[in-house]
């Protein structure tokens, strides 16, 4: 046993020099520099890229890529630190067990209930709803089209999410 007068038997080391946090410190340079790198071009040397790229808008290809560098430095710390059974791994998880298949349409009908809720509800109270122009599959395509612009959301995805939330909790 050893009391506060004895010697620990093991050095005392910082967590920041663990051989396991490089990957953390890669996931974070990596996120951070491509996104504040991108960010700093725009903002101090303007006169010069803008010509180059264009205006910076959300569809803009570097503006996409400085909302996805989460991800895109999630899969790249991923695959260092376990290759591509590493990157299987990681992209299985978007495929849902089958415990968890009873989900979908659960969530799926909570939607439809919702908005018809909402459409329906609307005109019951007398508060104007837009007339619906689109059919069914268009409407689809257009969530779908709306899932692959909404990049704030989805671009943490692979980086907060997928590496450095469970890299923090140890799994």
């Amino acid at each position: 046993m050893i009391t506060a007068n004895q010697a620990s038997i093991r050095p005392v080391t910082s967590p920041a020099t663990s051989p396991s946090n490089k990957y953390m410190y890669l996931f974070l340079g990596i996120s951070f520099g491509t996104c504040y790198g991108i960010a700093s071009l725009f903002m101090f040397f303007a006169d010069f890229i803008v010509p180059i790229t264009g205006e910076l808008t959300l569809m803009h290809p570097l503006a996409i890529v400085a909302l996805y560098s989460p991800s895109i430095a999630g899969l790249i710390t991923c695959y260092v630190m376990g290759g591509t059974e590493a990157l299987k791994g990681m992209f299985m998880k978007l495929v849902p067990r089958r415990q968890d298949l009873f989900w979908i349409p659960l969530i799926i009908g909570i939607s439809i209930i919702f908005a018809s809720t909402m459409h329906f509800g609307s005109l019951l109270f007398g508060i104007p709803v837009p007339e619906l122009t689109y059919s069914v599959p268009e409407m689809i395509w257009l969530g779908i089209l709306n899932l692959i612009k909404e990049t704030g959301l989805i671009g943490g995805l692979f980086g907060w999410i997928g590496f450095l939330l469970p890299f923090l909790q140890g799994s």
